[in-house]
């Protein structure tokens, strides 16, 4: 069923570029959510395998095409010209912090109904109950969507026709710029899918329990708001080109830290790797705060930019398909801190080819100035 939800979700990256070029943002992003929500009900009421294996077909399409180009482009528009990076800050660090409230309660929840017994009635209980939970929240987003973000007449310029949405993906797909984009969010979402095997580093190579490994994790995603935050601001000081050569740069010196310190050396050295993980963790949420408003500074007209979104979206989110496979060979054939050693060389090699696509990248928007 998620492998289902996967494919539909990678091939809807790019189709869903055309409709957020072609319809009002606000109208595709309040269906997206009561379609979802709309699944969660249905999966509430009608659980049969066959149900689960079309709703997560029809997720795949609501949550991606019918969406994520749809929000990236209103987040364009309502940050101006001048804030994009604090846009795009806000909006990645605000669903940081959203999913990690609503999975507090839900955990809140799930625990009220296991306190007294873990029987299979109030397992059932439970899941039943973060359903309808999950699926309220999505149903007020969607009403919470209709009734605060403009009407179509202030969403921007008039959607584009079937013609110029053609000539939209012949010129995306002629421009550099859009390609080197592309490099970056891959090279910068590898980063990102590389913070969930830190929990298996604490526990095989520092030693940690997976309650204490679990801890780290979890403290360090709660600086996720305010690192987006951060970085967006620094993006609209600096530039976001810059910005996003800046925190690579740190990337490829934290993962090559990572790869050489020794963490059983001495409790000093443990508390340095410990910092180096929590910079680590800093870099990458930066990252993948503001790489998005690469966009604007990038001069991509605002009529095409759904279609320029959904392009570098469909490659840059790929990582979704080859990382685990090959990170999961590289740790399974040595065991310990000798595969952590690869796989951080690894991470530094691509936080380096991040760095250099952000400089190339650089290098053509200057020749626009």
């Amino acid at each position: 069923m998620f492998a289902l939800y996967g494919i539909v979700a990678m091939l809807s990256y790019f189709p869903g570029g055309f409709l957020a070029d072609r319809f009002p943002p606000r109208k595709l992003l309040s269906s997206s959510l009561l379609i979802t929500s709309l699944g969660g009900f249905a999966m509430y009421f009608w659980p049969t395998k066959a149900n689960l294996y079309l709703l997560f077909g029809i997720w795949g399409f609501s949550t991606i095409m019918m969406f994520w180009s749809a929000m990236l482009k209103e987040t364009r528009i309502i940050a101006g010209a001048s804030l994009q990076g604090l846009g795009f800050g806000l909006l990645d660090g605000g669903r940081g912090l959203i999913a990690s409230l609503a999975a507090l309660i839900g955990g809140f929840l799930l625990a009220d109904f296991l306190l007294l017994s873990e029987t299979p009635e109030n397992k059932a209980l439970a899941i039943n109950a973060l359903i309808l939970y999950y699926s309220s929240l999505t149903l007020t987003a969607a009403v919470l969507v209709w009734l605060c973000l403009p009407k179509e007449s202030a969403d921007g310029p008039p959607q584009v026709s079937s013609s110029l949405q053609l000539q939209n993906v012949t010129s995306s797909l002629k421009d550099q710029k859009i390609w080197l984009q592309s490099g970056i969010v891959v090279c910068a979402y590898c980063g990102f899918k590389s913070l969930d095997n830190y929990g298996l580093y604490a526990t095989q190579v520092l030693n940690f329990s997976q309650l204490e490994s679990t801890q780290i994790t979890t403290y360090t995603s709660f600086a996720r708001p305010i690192v987006a935050l951060i970085a967006g601001l620094l993006a609209d000081r600096v530039s976001s080109s810059k910005t996003i050569k800046i925190f690579f740069g740190l990337a490829s010196l934290s993962f090559i830290a990572m790869a050489l310190i020794k963490p059983d050396v001495g409790s000093e050295i443990l508390v340095l790797v410990i910092f180096n993980i929590g910079v680590t963790f800093i870099a990458v949420y930066a990252l993948r705060a503001v790489y998005f408003a690469l966009v604007a500074e990038s001069k991509i007209k605002l009529s095409s930019s759904g279609t320029a979104i959904g392009l570098i979206s469909l490659i840059g989110f790929t990582p979704d398909i080859f990382f685990s496979a090959i990170t999961g060979r590289i740790l399974d054939s040595y065991p310990g801190f000798e595969g952590f050693q690869n796989y951080f060389l690894l991470m530094c090699f691509i936080s380096l080819l991040g760095l250099t696509f952000a400089y190339l990248l650089a290098q053509k928007i200057r020749k626009l100035n």
